[in-house]
């Protein structure tokens, strides 16, 4: 049951396009990634014989052979993500698919390595025995407050940084659990999620920040996360005033006067004072955002927060930006020759789904053996 581990790119390749929701035919997949039926029909047969896919006869109405379309078996492969905060810790197992089997999540100071380190051991090691089938795993995929000194290895916590430099996470938990570990900060997890969510293949380029504890954010490029030399690329929080307006989860509770933000619920028009600090948030993101436009000519960005759906809108809607070039035109013929960028929220978007995606997002993208 590891024959996941012996993959060839064909077969990751075949797996990725399915999960995306495609439903192809072994013929327009041979067609899609330039092999012959035969070949396309042996990669596909060692999928379906380990039962990672399953083959749906189309019902078309008409007389002849019906084309059999693939579709992933719910369950068959499996990840695990871990969410290290400094106040929480999250574990979740998905599918590859994301269909969700498990999620824990306990609350405490988790600033110092030690304890954190043994209490999300401890959590993972509970969900293994929960969900069964270890087998079944591909990997492990870990969502991290603070940036990169050793890229994919080394995170630096606000919490205690000189402890955590110290501490290599992929070496512990690939020790502990003898699966392959995937490290991201927060705001580059979520970009994954959005990648596996399918904004990749609509949008070649985009860029994601991510409003929680702070400001971060990510780029994506051709369907691929782009992490930069130390894998901290698109950290542009720092060009966001750190005050009461910086668009946070805390200064968010601090003027709606709330413990968590489960605890909103005001339907319709926003009250005054959160109105007035949605406008401003959006004011303070905005010269970061038209950074990321000039910088990266990205045309979209996505907003992405746990954050009221509400609250987002009016974030968002506060940002003003304008694209490459306007400078230079008069304001009629930038709006009738540029292409001005667009910012979307997604406040459905999580921590956990984003760590669990990484790990499948590692799997699929990183063959172990060459294509035959």
């Amino acid at each position: 049951m590891t024959f996941h581990r012996e993959l060839n790119e064909l077969q990751l390749q075949t797996l990725e396009t399915v999960i995306s929701g495609a439903a192809p035919s072994r013929f327009e997949l041979s067609h899609q990634f330039g092999v012959s039926p035969q070949t396309m029909t042996r990669a596909v047969k060692g999928l379906v014989d380990n039962g990672y896919l399953d083959e749906q006869a189309e019902s078309t109405g008409t007389r002849g052979q019906p084309s059999r379309r693939l579709i992933f078996r719910t369950g068959s492969l499996l990840v695990l993500g871990l969410v290290l905060a400094n106040e929480r810790l999250v574990v979740t197992v998905e599918d590859l698919a994301g269909e969700r089997l498990y999620k824990r999540e306990v609350g405490g100071d988790f600033r110092e390595p030690d304890r954190t380190l043994d209490k999300a051991t401890a959590m993972i090691t509970e969900a293994f025995a929960a969900v069964g089938a270890t087998e079944r795993f591909v990997g492990i995929g870990i969502a991290a407050q603070g940036f990169f000194i050793e890229k994919g290895r080394r995170v630096v916590s606000i919490g205690n940084p000189l402890a955590w430099s110290r501490v290599d996470l992929k070496a512990h938990f690939e020790t502990c659990f003898s699966l392959p570990v995937t490290i991201q900060n927060d705001a580059k997890a979520i970009a994954v999620g959005t990648i596996r969510e399918g904004l990749s293949r609509r949008h070649s380029h985009y860029f994601c920040f991510y409003l929680g504890g702070g400001v971060g954010g990510a780029l994506v490029h051709n369907n691929e996360l782009y992490e930069g030399v130390s894998a901290n690329a698109g950290e542009i929080g720092n060009f966001v005033p750190r005050n009461d307006f910086r668009p946070t989860i805390g200064n968010f509770l601090k003027v709606a006067d709330l413990e968590r933000v489960e605890d909103w619920s005001h339907d319709g028009e926003l009250p005054p004072s959160v109105g007035d600090w949605c406008r401003q948030a959006g004011a303070s993101l905005t010269p970061a955002a038209q950074m990321v436009v000039r910088t990266y000519d990205v045309d979209r960005l996505f907003v992405c927060s746990y954050m009221p759906g509400p609250i987002l809108q009016a974030i968002c809607s506060a940002i003003r930006l304008e694209p490459i070039g306007s400078n230079l035109l008069s304001p009629e013929d930038a709006r009738r020759l540029l292409r001005w960028p667009v910012v979307t929220p997604i406040n459905e978007t999580s921590l956990n789904r984003g760590a669990c995606a990484l790990a499948g997002y590692h799997f699929l993208r990183n063959p172990r053996n060459p294509q035959s």
